[in-house]
């Protein structure tokens, strides 16, 4: 059965008569649905963005914030309730900062992922009254939007809520004091609304509410936002303003990281700045990285991220081994959830699911299993909404959470044999074998005549990308290889020099094996010098020895064959 298919999403040729890079730029534009341009290419910055446009309740928003003028006057105690991804560390730091820097009394929490579980509870709220005995206010951030019962014991314990939450809710909401709430951005964003709007009441300087933007960029892309529409806004400003970043915390962690200040984009982000973030919260106490974030002293910040990275490494060696052996406990080519129980490390289940759908294209929910309870972190893939999925066994749940492509949930473990059965039943009846195909989507076919500086300033105007703005993709047809080089330690990697249409291009190819595998093709070994390649790429500037030249980053290489053309 045929596991990988090239999807060609722009398939007229190119008109003649405007000048190509232009063509491009439309199809490209047209491909994300963008209809707006403008916007797209010049994104306001988000202080100028409406609270319509954000499709964010005006009315709950000036609720919250007439009953935080009460609480400061009376100075009573604050609790900003977060989360431990990075998301949630984001939202926490930037609203305790903002609440701080406006005089409240106000204190952070994340829950422990380990004795709290996620979101707010029951005995979370016990916790922090016993605590704070006049503990007044919990403003949640990037969660509360389920948290109905423990909404109800803050109100029995005299504690008004406050939630901005960005997850899915349930159709019954929690009697909040103000719930402000929306699904198309994520919960540091939302949060940073909150402090745009509480900066106006308090007049704090509109320069300390901008700097704090860096860290929606953060949370913007750990979470997987698209980067259309708003949530562009929030990561080209924040992008913007996190390479010019002159916080002790984010200075260290980039340090820590080996980043360079100015060159930090989506990939830096996602790949080596948020995995140290998320790192604590997975093994240790994600209040670390809320003190990282909102330190001043540099020596501190020095520390922690050091501490930070250092948990990374140990993550990173856990997640080996859980997916080492989740992975041998997968019958592939199923038509089913993939769920997979075992004595795992809680805090890696979610990358571990993560991985599984990545190799195996299909929905993955990892279970660690323990004496009584039980935790599950589920990922899934494009066409099956994964929350929907798992509430409709919400009977045999203790809680569960989530959006369409990510979820957790708690379990007994003594129903864990029944969810399983049950879940693989109702997906059965959902997964196809066409929504099992592993696709590679591309943009249009493209001609080396087309390819030159021109076009790469074109497609750097799309930057950042990321989901729902993915980096442009082309593909070549009956490409001529006339040089080839296998580079790297294991020589994983395949670099080419490609001619076609009178132009010649460098063009590399990373974890050639394994990519293959994933996108469909041949062996790299089967590919030689004068051997003609059907080639997905993008377009890419690579600098060596102070010299610019361009570079096509492959993505998948077939052998040509004009009789059976890859899939369009």
């Amino acid at each position: 059965m045929e596991t990988s298919l090239w999807e060609v999403i722009h398939t007229q040729p190119l008109p003649s008569g405007k000048k190509a890079t232009d063509q491009v730029r439309d199809i490209l534009l047209e491909n994300r649905k963008i209809e707006n341009s403008e916007l797209f290419f010049h994104p306001p910055h988000p202080r100028e963005i409406s609270l319509d446009d954000y499709n964010i309740n005006s009315a709950e928003l000036e609720k919250a914030i007439a009953h935080l003028k009460i609480v400061h006057s009376e100075k009573k105690k604050v609790v900003v309730y977060g989360d431990y991804d990075v998301d949630g560390v984001c939202a926490t730091a930037t609203l305790w900062q903002c609440m701080h820097r406006a005089g409240f009394d106000v204190l952070p929490f994340i829950p422990n992922r380990f004795s709290d579980g996620y979101g707010m509870k029951t005995h979370t709220v016990t916790y922090l009254k016993e605590k704070y005995p006049d503990l007044s206010l919990i403003i949640t951030v990037d969660n509360g939007i389920v948290a109905a019962s423990a909404v109800d014991t803050a109100r029995e314990l005299g504690i008004d809520v406050i939630i901005t939450d960005h997850h899915e809710p349930k159709e019954t909401l929690p009697s909040a004091l103000a719930i402000i709430h929306t699904i198309g951005m994520c919960g540091t964003a939302l949060a940073w609304i909150f402090c745009r709007e509480l900066s106006k009441c308090f007049n704090l300087p509109q320069r300390f509410t901008d700097s704090l933007i860096e860290l929606s960029a953060l949370g913007t892309i750990a979470d997987q936002m698209a980067l259309t529409g708003t949530n562009r806004s929030f990561a080209v400003w924040g992008l913007k303003q996190l390479n010019e970043t002159k916080t002790p915390g984010l200075i260290s962690l980039i340090n820590s990281a080996a980043l360079t200040p100015g060159s930090i984009g989506v990939y830096e982000v996602g790949f080596q700045i948020a995995p140290r973030i998320n790192a604590v919260g997975r093994l240790a106490d994600a209040t670390e990285a809320v003190r990282l974030l909102c330190t001043k002293d540099t020596e501190r910040a020095h520390a922690l991220a050091t501490s930070l990275s250092s948990l990374n490494t140990d993550r990173q060696d856990i997640v080996l081994s859980v997916i080492n052996q989740a992975t041998e406990a997968v019958i592939p080519g199923q038509l089913e959830v993939s769920v997979v129980v075992g004595n795992y490390h809680e805090g890696v289940i979610g990358l571990a699911a993560a991985k599984l759908v990545e190799q195996f294209n299909r929905p993955a929910i990892v279970i660690s299993k323990g004496e009584k309870t039980s935790k599950g972190s589920a990922r899934s893939i494009s066409g099956l909404h994964i929350t929907e999925l798992i509430r409709s066994l919400d009977h045999l749940l203790i809680d569960a959470g989530g959006h369409e492509m990510a979820a957790g949930f708690s379990i007994e473990t003594s129903q864990i044999d029944i969810f399983r059965r049950e879940i693989q039943l109702l997906s059965q009846t959902l997964l196809t074998p066409e929504l099992l195909l592993k696709k590679t989507f591309i943009d249009m076919e493209l001609s080396f005549e087309h390819i030159n500086w021109d076009l790469v300033q074109c497609l750097d105007a799309f930057q950042p990308t990321g989901m729902g703005n993915p980096n442009p993709v082309f593909l070549a047809r009956n490409v001529s290889v006339v040089d080839k080089k296998l580079l790297g330690s294991e020589k994983q990697h395949l670099k080419l020099r490609l001619y076609r249409d009178g132009e010649e291009f460098d063009a590399i190819f990373f974890n050639a094996s394994t990519s293959i595998n994933r996108t469909g093709g041949v062996d790299h070994d089967k590919i030689d010098i004068n051997s003609s390649v059907d080639v997905v790429f993008s377009v890419d500037k690579n600098i060596w020895n102070g010299k610019a030249s361009i570079q096509l980053k492959v993505k998948a290489l077939k052998i040509y064959d004009d009789s059976s053309l890859p899939n369009t």
